[in-house]
């Protein structure tokens, strides 16, 4: 018995440094997952009629621009909702998502139609065909191609994320193989596959666009908000 604990130990002790920091962080991270599923609320008290948007904490910063989008409609309209972080992703893999009564609805867009049909609220009910067409643009760019270039940025280039949201440096070790994964999907995307000034390049032209469209107006399309404005704000 002696000489196999000895030989287990001989085995750990050769073991490189890091390794074994990974496998710690791994071990770390199953079981604050673990802990935190097991303290989630199975039943909320929410009343009938309320939204239910669910989405990641992340302490003082909200880094799912998609799930602050569809919370400052939801404030903008004031339609009556309660948050949900409990880190329950939706349907579809992903945040946020609402739950209203006995209905499931993920992703953003989809959920601002749900909104506006439940609760016949439109926030650009006063637009003609070619501002909501110019709305639809600007979200379309900010969505789908300025949101991969932040979060390149924010995620990959820089790291500045994982300090904002508290990263236990336990874990800190887990951060490559996230990077790994964000580098995979955003070369899928396309934009993984520029260099670091390219995607800089790419995304302050985008800005530059909204900037100098939004000029001294109040709002995107003048003195009231619109949906488009959500987008902005959530990726901003």
């Amino acid at each position: 018995m002696e000489s196999a604990t000895s030989a287990v130990c001989d085995f750990i002790n050769k073991v490189p440094f890091y390794v074994k920091a990974s496998v710690g962080a791994v071990v770390a991270g199953i079981t604050i997952i673990v802990v935190h599923r097991k303290l989630k609320t199975k039943k909320r008290d929410v009343p009938r009629d309320t939204i239910i948007l669910h989405q990641p904490w992340y302490g003082p910063y909200q880094m799912v621009p998609f799930a602050l989008k569809v919370e400052t409609y939801l404030r903008i309209m004031k339609i009556p909702y309660k948050l949900d972080v409990s880190d329950e992703k939706g349907p579809k893999g992903k945040y946020p998502w609402i739950e209203y009564n006995d209905q499931v609805i993920p992703d953003s867009s989809f959920i601002i139609k749900f909104l506006n049909k439940t609760f016949n609220v439109d926030l650009d009910k006063g637009l003609n065909p070619e501002q909501l067409a110019v709305a639809h643009g600007f979200r379309k760019m900010l969505e789908e191609n300025t949101y991969w270039a932040i979060i390149m940025n924010r995620w990959y280039f820089e790291s500045t994320a994982f300090k904002k949201v508290g990263l236990p440096w336990i874990l800190s070790p887990l951060i490559p193989y996230f990077k790994r994964g964000l580098l995979k999907t955003t070369y899928n995307h396309g934009i993984g596959r520029h260099s670091h000034d390219e995607i800089n390049e790419i995304m302050k032209e985008d800005l530059n666009a909204v900037s100098k469209f939004l000029g001294k107006k109040r709002f995107l399309l003048g003195d009231e908000p619109c949906q488009a404005d959500c987008a902005v704000f959530g990726q901003l």
